[in-house]
């Protein structure tokens, strides 16, 4: 499996290398890989022996890709990397303390079945053992009070086991990743036992930190995203919220490429920006950068006229570049 995936890396590295012009490959500064830690641990999600899993075990995804790319590599949590998309680029950078909840499968082109993150003081928390937010193992119950693992009971693993119990292929569902109207029957039931979940999950996260808000986001359509937000706010009103302020319930919007996004700018993240609690951060690397800033004037005239303004800034926080990103 190891196998497998280095050697699609060299194959699409080289295809890059080959379609980009050596003026962009120069600006190339790093490569981020995210993924779940301890990845031989996941066997069973996967639905494989545990010694098909095993070989992850002898592998470093970092030295493995830096011989093959040559670029500094890095490897951080792909709940870490979903949650820094969505705060750089989504609705998360509006708010200053937040716990967020990412809901996703284990088959296809994804991995982890339920991955989240925490912002604090508008920074991403990793903390110095980078695993900072992994809700997945997050004791939760649903309705009927039935106990398990936030994995088991909030997540699309859910979905796929129920398609799969009925001899449907789970599958199906990344074929039309917008509209799963042709599994409405399983779906259903899926909010309600997932909406459950996250509501309890919620409550229970913010037992340890007043977060102002809780942002789901997930690999599903929009319009069950939506859905499901206001499935969790309803049922907050169920749960036993004494002593706790209640969290506001947020969509994301950044979906099922999160972990994506958030890996990609990583580099960026680790070399112009001094995030005090990313451990992406190297303190040797301060660096300034030249900002060509576009905005409108008013002339003698009346006329507005585009002109543009150099900046050179030393980025301090996550919402200082978040602020550059919406001007």
């Amino acid at each position: 499996m190891p196998d497998n995936i280095f050697s699609f890396l060299v194959d699409g590295y080289a295809t890059l290398k080959a379609e980009f012009p050596d003026k962009t490959w120069a600006q190339l500064c790093g490569l981020i890989i995210a993924a779940p830690f301890e990845l031989w641990n996941w066997h069973e999600l996967a639905g494989v022996p545990a010694s098909d899993f095993a070989a992850w075990r002898r592998v470093s995804f970092q030295d493995e890709a830096a011989q093959i790319t040559n670029l500094p590599v890095d490897v951080v949590n792909d709940a870490t990397a979903a949650c820094r998309a969505e705060h750089v680029f989504g609705r998360g950078r509006n708010f200053r303390d937040y716990v967020y909840f990412f809901i996703g499968p284990f088959i296809g082109p994804f991995i982890g079945a339920f991955v989240g993150g925490i912002v604090l003081d508008y920074s991403v928390f990793e903390v110095d053992q980078r695993n900072a937010g992994v809700f997945g193992p997050l004791p939760a119950a649903d309705i009927t009070r039935k106990q398990g693992q936030l994995t088991d009971l909030g997540s699309l693993r859910g979905l796929e086991f129920r398609l799969a119990k009925s001899g449907l292929d789970p599958r199906q569902l990344w074929k039309r990743p917008q509209n799963w109207s042709d599994f409405d029957q399983y779906v259903q039931p899926w909010l309600e036992q997932t909406a459950d979940a996250l509501a309890y999950a919620s409550i229970s996260s913010c037992s340890v930190i007043d977060f102002e808000v809780v942002i789901i986001d997930g690999a599903m359509p929009c319009s069950l995203r939506e859905k499901l937000v206001d499935m969790i706010r309803l049922r907050l009103g169920n749960q036993d919220t004494r002593g706790l302020v209640v969290p506001n319930i947020v969509e994301g919007t950044v979906g099922d490429r999160a972990r994506k996004i958030g890996a990609a700018v990583g580099p960026i993240v680790s070399q112009f920006l001094l995030d005090r609690t990313s451990s992406l951060f190297d303190q040797h690397k301060k660096r300034k950068i030249l900002i060509r800033i576009p905005y409108y004037e008013v002339d003698k005239s009346g006329c507005s006229i585009q002109t543009r303004r150099e900046v050179s800034l030393c980025y301090k926080s996550a919402k200082t570049f978040s602020g550059l990103l919406k001007y």
